[in-house]
């Protein structure tokens, strides 16, 4: 899975609409986005912020030797399930 950013700023933007969204664009980042819309879960920071702190989450429980499929966006969503929901990962970094 290829993470696609703005070339230039580094950045990466929520589309608004991924029904139209080319699904060989999608990035790690817009997998999480589109699965976090479906809980109707509303970020209190933004859906950047949200995902990156699950991300780093994620690579410190692998780390530590928690068996998570990295590259599993639904594996991902079901380990955040099981470490109390999105809300815990809900704050700025």
């Amino acid at each position: 899975m290829i993470d696609v950013v703005d070339q230039w700023t580094g950045k990466w933007t929520e589309e608004k609409d991924y029904n139209i969204y080319p699904k060989e664009k999608w990035c790690m980042y817009d997998y999480l986005a589109v699965l976090i819309r479906r809980e109707m879960y509303k970020p209190k920071t933004s859906m950047e912020n949200l995902i990156t702190i699950i991300l780093l989450a994620v690579d410190n429980a692998i780390e530590d030797g928690t068996d998570i499929i990295k590259e599993d966006p639904q594996d991902i969503i079901w380990w955040v399930k099981e470490q109390g929901g999105l809300s815990e990962f809900d704050y700025e970094a």
